[in-house]
């Protein structure tokens, strides 16, 4: 969708198994992470270790489906330590890093 968008050359859309993409060389990079994918706690968890990683301070990571089961549990704990915000009339939850 940002094809063709004055922006567009400021973006960089990632895809692939986040089990064996290497992320490093965009290590702190990052304003935005958008993560979709693995619904489960556990891909949750790798998913958003991995976001953390690519943020550079103030940057903001969204997870999307946020109700699902596994994600749901996942941010109940993670928001015990990190804040986190239900985007209201979305699915999506949103924490800016420090």
């Amino acid at each position: 969708r940002f094809h063709g968008h004055p922006l567009a050359g400021r973006i960089r859309q990632l895809t692939g198994d986040t089990r064996t993409f290497d992320f490093t060389p965009y290590a702190g990079s990052c304003d935005l992470v958008f993560l979709d994918a693995d619904h489960g706690f556990e891909g949750t968890r790798i998913d958003t270790e991995h976001a953390l990683m690519l943020l550079r301070p103030g940057g903001v990571l969204l997870w999307h489906d946020c109700f699902a089961d596994g994600v749901a549990r996942f941010l109940a704990q993670f928001s015990t330590i990190h804040p986190v915000v239900r985007i209201r009339s979305t699915t999506l939850a949103m924490h800016r890093k420090a």
